[in-house]
């Protein structure tokens, strides 16, 4: 909801939140948090996401793809 309202600070706190505790929990967080951090203007923070959540959901094409961005 954070990110469809363009709070990206406060959504990069809860994404952060659920990758660090709850890491293979949803693949949809990976994505999400590569946006944020990608409104953020930290593009180094995006590519690690995508490949930290490639390293708990290999099969994701959604993250495939956003790994070669």
């Amino acid at each position: 909801m954070l990110t469809q309202q363009k709070k990206w600070p406060e959504a990069r706190v809860h994404l952060e939140f659920v990758m660090r505790f709850f890491p293979d929990q949803d693949e949809k967080i990976y994505p999400l948090l590569f946006q944020v951090d990608r409104e953020l203007g930290d593009p180094r923070a995006a590519a690690r996401a995508v490949r930290f959540g490639l390293r708990m959901f290999p099969d994701s094409s959604e993250l495939r793809r956003l790994n070669l961005m």
